[in-house]
């Protein structure tokens, strides 16, 4: 898979030069790669089998939790060494609602969706290496007759607004 022997590559070049490597696990309760062994390296294809591995890791390496915060911090810039600095902290300005790209919403997903349904000849000479995910459009993202080489359906489909 390439997103190992590349993470492998980097770890391997930051490693002789010197630099310490630290590598976490997402945002999953067990490592996925754990699970994998526990299956023999053969890939899950059924809940019911994910969650017995899952009971089986879980049982020889318990999750264990911190303690919820006793407060929160106020909302806004806060004293934190890591904050996210505001746009006009950065030196910009703020871009109000031009920056809103994508409307949420199971309305706008359909109305994207038929969009592009209407483009009959795109659909059909469709090819996935030919486009570019991160192209922007002056019509919006969501203008499917602006010619844009993606449908940008996936966050609809991610959030549940189009299955």
């Amino acid at each position: 898979q390439y997103s190992l022997r590349r993470d492998k590559a980097v770890r391997s070049q930051a490693e002789q030069a010197g630099l310490e490597v630290v590598t976490r696990v997402g945002h999953t309760l067990v490592d996925p790669e754990a699970l994998l062994l526990l299956s023999r390296g053969a890939p899950v294809t059924s809940y019911d089998k994910f969650r017995g591995l899952l009971a089986q890791e879980l049982k020889a390496r318990p999750v264990t939790t911190l303690p919820p915060p006793a407060s929160l911090p106020p909302p806004g810039r806060t004293a934190a060494p890591h904050a996210i600095p505001s746009l006009e902290e950065l030196g910009l300005e703020p871009m109000g609602d031009a920056a809103v790209i994508a409307r949420g919403g199971e309305g706008a997903a359909l109305r994207a969706m038929e969009a592009h349904l209407r483009r009959r000849d795109w659909i059909a000479s469709f090819e996935k290496p030919k486009t570019s995910p991160t192209e922007m459009l002056a019509g919006g993202p969501f203008d499917a007759g602006a010619g844009r080489s993606t449908t940008v359906l996936s966050p609809y489909l991610t959030f549940g607004c189009l299955s």
